[in-house]
């Protein structure tokens, strides 16, 4: 029962934060006057969202469900193809000195950088979009999949290879689930980062989604 009353105490702490918090962001944007478009008051959000002539004027949940169709897509064929990417570059030293040079390269290249090439092969709309998705996405989990393939302690693998151990059955048994712990965490990272970078990109390349919503 106590721990029960402490978790609703806990709860209604943090409801109260909340309401505080946006108490203070109403204050300061009346007292202050601030304009509209630097920062909108709370009212004015909630009537753009649920008032229904805005809701009809923007079709926002036409633009939110476009927007996470792009990234199931996205996050499905990073996950995928980053994943078996990364067995690839483990599986043989050569296919490694051939691929991460390049991935360390394109890594390294701002991905602001990409969106207006990107607009010019592909044009506007959901292909451009994914495709933005899929390049901040796909390196770190490519990179951290393969660190944790690589990080495998060596006196394992020995004993594993004495035991006439094949190389599929030490990727099976042994290297992929010790990969998993560096795998999973890297997919939050590196989607946070994607959406961090999403109103940009759907700015510069499609309107048929959430930010063209939040930047009309």
């Amino acid at each position: 029962m106590s721990r029960k009353r402490s978790s609703l105490g806990h709860t209604l702490l943090n409801l109260l934060y909340i309401a505080i918090a946006i108490a203070a962001w109403q204050a300061i944007v009346v007292i202050f006057h601030v304009k509209e478009f630097v920062v909108p008051s709370p009212v004015a959000v909630f009537k753009c969202l649920f008032f229904t002539e805005k809701v009809a004027e923007n079709t926002w949940w036409a633009h939110i469900s476009t927007t996470l169709l792009e990234i199931i897509v996205s996050f499905a064929f990073t996950a995928a193809i980053g994943f078996l990417l990364a067995i690839l570059i483990c599986w043989s030293k050569i296919l490694r000195s051939l691929i991460m040079p390049i991935i360390e390269v394109l890594n390294s290249l701002p991905k602001i950088a990409l969106a207006p090439l990107f607009l010019i092969w592909l044009g506007y709309g959901f292909k451009a979009n994914v495709t933005i998705a899929i390049i901040c996405a796909f390196f770190p989990i490519v990179l951290n999949t393969t660190v944790g393939l690589d990080s495998v302690d060596e006196d394992l693998l020995d004993l594993v290879r004495y035991l006439n151990a094949s190389k599929l059955q030490i990727f099976l048994k042994i290297r992929i689930p010790n990969s998993l712990p560096f795998v999973f965490p890297s997919m939050p990272l590196a989607y946070g980062k994607r959406l961090r970078r999403r109103p940009w990109s759907l700015h510069c390349l499609y309107s048929g989604n959430y930010a063209f919503v939040f930047l009309k």
